[in-house]
């Protein structure tokens, strides 16, 4: 009897579990509430147009769930975003300024809403990562008679969708970013820059009524040789990074 007791008890435990796994009563809260999300999702992917940025093939890859539906993903994206400064890439032009207030304000409207608002997220990142590896500029629509194709995209799509399923949105951003040396070289220069205008110790020459001239023993004098002895020092620290291996 002492033997068939412990037995039995598992035996209970197994069909327990069992049963909260397949029943629907075993459902989470959390996954019920996605399902209207979820369909208002896939209902406006299947409208799109053909977009250039594998944006279907993201959510196919997630099983057609939502991305951007916390403040947690949605400030990893907007950091990951602003990081694109030292890429010579505008952080504004992927929306990094106002996703955090659109995701606000989707959370308090319709499902449809947020949808909306997880679409342009997506494309956000997949707009950035496209202009840091292959370019913002296609050479075709400058010089048509350019040869050289623009590159394809060589970084893993699923390894994306990893990085925004744990939240480090950096590693999606460095499967895009060139690894050449020389890449780096003009990371750290513009860094450098950055850092020089941050410092504000040069004062910008107030506006004037009439121009310089040589001769002149103006005030405005002594900060346009401040500003030319700056802009000499980074030049030559520009240089230096590019042409000096």
């Amino acid at each position: 009897m002492n033997d068939i007791q412990p037995l039995r008890q598992w035996a209970i435990g197994v069909a327990l579990c069992l049963t909260l796994t397949h029943s629907p009563l075993g459902t989470s809260q959390a996954y019920a509430d996605s399902v209207p999300l979820q369909q208002a999702l896939t209902q406006q992917l299947s409208k799109m147009e053909a977009y250039r940025l594998p944006i279907t093939e993201f959510y196919q890859l997630r099983d057609g769930q939502p991305a951007w539906q916390t403040a947690r993903a949605v400030e990893s994206l907007v950091a990951a975003l602003n990081s694109l400064e030292t890429d010579g890439l505008t952080p504004d032009d992927y929306h990094a300024d106002t996703l955090l207030d659109e995701f606000q304000r989707s959370q308090a409207e319709s499902e449809a809403a947020q949808a909306t608002f997880d679409i342009k997220a997506t494309r956000s990142l997949l707009l950035a990562l496209d202009h840091l590896e292959r370019g913002k500029v296609n050479p075709r629509e400058i010089e048509p008679q350019w040869n050289t194709p623009r590159p394809e995209r060589g970084y893993s799509l699923l390894r994306v969708v990893h990085a925004v399923d744990d939240r480090v949105i950096d590693n999606a951003i460095a499967l895009a970013r060139p690894s050449s040396p020389e890449y780096q070289q003009l990371r750290d220069a513009l860094k450098q820059h950055y850092q020089l205008v941050n410092l504000g110790s040069v004062p910008y020459l107030a506006a004037r009524d009439e121009s310089l001239r040589p001769g002149d023993e103006d005030d405005d004098v002594s900060v346009l040789r401040q500003r030319l002895a700056c802009g000499a020092k980074l030049i030559y620290k520009w240089l230096t990074a590019v042409l000096i291996p």
